[in-house]
């Protein structure tokens, strides 16, 4: 794939609120963790009551992690260019739809070239962690965080995604490679086309 393949797939939105009502009607990587009751701070069941309306949305600027996760989301993608020396597209209020599943949406951190060329090499997921969870971050990133590059390789085509995270805030630990696993994405997809909440809730 090049970045021309992605970039007549993306969906831009002018500005964030527009691009956040555009994430409420389908499911993301982190909703997919969810729905695979690997998700650390949500479960299926209350996902399925935001996405029907009967729970209030969380407000990010009232978490402070999720506010400083943000604000840091630019020195943590130049950390990993430096270190990595990889080029990154950064993509904004934007996703992009599954071509047969339209409700599978993934919304990238970043699109990493190969080399000087158009080509795409993979994915880039930029992360913000507490220091608690260093351990997590020592060999591969936590299973959620692996579901979510899965569903995003499902819905990209592409072949490999990367972490870059900035642990406790002031320890910096990538790149943190990442493979399609086929398997799980075909199984991933069964189950949430298969589930019969997810399917009332799309209808």
């Amino acid at each position: 794939l090049t970045l021309a393949d992605l970039e007549q797939r993306l969906e831009r939105f002018a500005t964030k609120e527009a691009w956040l009502d555009a994430r409420r009607a389908g499911i993301g990587g982190s909703e997919a963790a969810a729905i695979l009751n690997e998700h650390p701070w949500r479960s299926a069941f209350e996902l399925y009551h935001l996405k029907r309306g009967n729970l209030e949305p969380d407000n990010a600027d009232e978490n402070e992690a999720m506010l400083w996760g943000s604000i840091l989301e630019e020195p943590v993608r130049k950390e990993y260019v430096r270190r990595t020396g990889r080029r990154i597209v950064h993509v904004p209020n934007s996703l992009l739809r599954h071509p047969e599943h339209p409700f599978l949406f993934a919304s990238l951190d970043g699109i990493i070239l190969d080399g000087d060329g158009p080509a795409v090499w993979g994915i880039y997921e930029g992360k913000t962690a507490s220091a608690y969870k260093a351990r997590d971050w020592q060999d591969d990133p936590p299973i959620y965080y692996q579901i979510q590059v899965q569903h995003a390789l499902a819905v990209t085509g592409l072949r490999r995604g990367s972490f870059g995270t900035l642990v406790g805030g002031q320890k910096f630990v990538g790149p943190l490679d990442v493979e399609r696993n086929d398997p799980f994405i075909a199984a991933m997809l069964a189950r949430l086309g298969r589930d019969p909440r997810w399917r009332l809730w799309l209808a």
